[in-house]
C-alpha cells in the first residue's frame, strides 16, 4: 500500500448517512491533519452502511492514504466520476471520526 503526504491528497466529502453537518466536521478534521479539502455536500443517498473513498484512475495512493485516516469499516473503488487527482470520501452509518496520525 503506497502512500503519499497528506498535503499532496485532494479530499471532497460527502455525507452518506444523514448525520447533521457529518460532511462539515469531517472536512474539518482532513483538514487540520493536512489533507487539502475540495468541498463538502450529500452524497445521491443516506444509505450507506460503510465509509467508501471513491479514487480518479491513478490515484490508488491517494486512497490508501485517506484511509489510514478514517474510522469505520471502509470500502476503496476506483471511479470514472471522480475528477483526476481528487478522492472522494462518502460517510458511512459505521464512520466514527478521523484519527489523527
Amino acid at each position: 500500500m503506497a502512500t503519499v503526504s497528506p498535503a499532496e491528497v485532494l479530499v471532497e466529502v460527502l455525507n452518506g448517512f444523514g448525520g447533521n453537518g457529518a460532511a462539515t466536521a469531517a472536512a474539518a478534521a482532513l483538514q487540520s491533519q493536512g489533507f487539502a479539502i475540495n468541498g463538502t455536500g450529500n452524497a445521491n443517498s443516506f444509505e450507506y452502511a460503510d465509509n467508501v473513498i471513491q479514487y480518479a484512475p491513478g490515484n490508488l495512493s491517494g486512497a490508501y492514504t485517506l484511509e489510514a485516516y478514517v474510522t469505520g469499516t471502509t470500502q476503496i473503488v476506483e471511479s470514472l466520476d471522480v475528477p483526476a487527482g481528487e478522492v472522494q470520501l462518502v460517510l458511512g452509518s459505521t464512520y466514527d471520526g478521523i484519527a489523527e496520525n
